[in-house]
């Protein structure tokens, strides 16, 4: 009975992880496509992401910023924000935060000003 067991768990495990290679393998084929896709390389890829991140992280943690009114896009080390702020000093301090990321060669800001924000 205990070879059984053994022998069923087995091949459970096995038909359990055929589905979990199938999603990796799936997830690295997704990323080589968007790579393949693209004239950026991997790292050019990742230190955008990494800019892209840190602005919304900025923007998100400043208090005189409503940040969830406000698009982050970084593409080859160009930060674009867009969406609507309430006044120019809003609009100001969002392109100065970015600016002050670590690796972004230029700031693009395509930010509304709509006082109703």
């Amino acid at each position: 009975m205990t070879k059984l067991m053994r022998n069923a768990s087995f091949i459970l495990v096995v038909l359990l992880l055929q589905g979990c290679a199938a999603a990796v393998v799936g997830g690295y084929a997704a990323g080589g496509y968007y790579i393949a896709k693209t004239p950026r390389n991997a790292v050019a890829i990742e230190q955008d992401e990494r800019i892209n991140s840190e602005v919304k992280y900025r923007l998100l943690n400043d208090t005189k910023i409503r940040a969830h009114v406000i698009s982050v896009n970084t593409h080859e080390r160009k930060v674009t924000l867009s969406g609507h702020v309430k006044d120019i000093k809003m609009e100001q301090r969002a392109v100065k935060l970015a600016k002050a990321v670590k690796g972004v060669k230029v700031v693009v800001s395509r930010l509304r000003v709509s006082p109703k924000n």
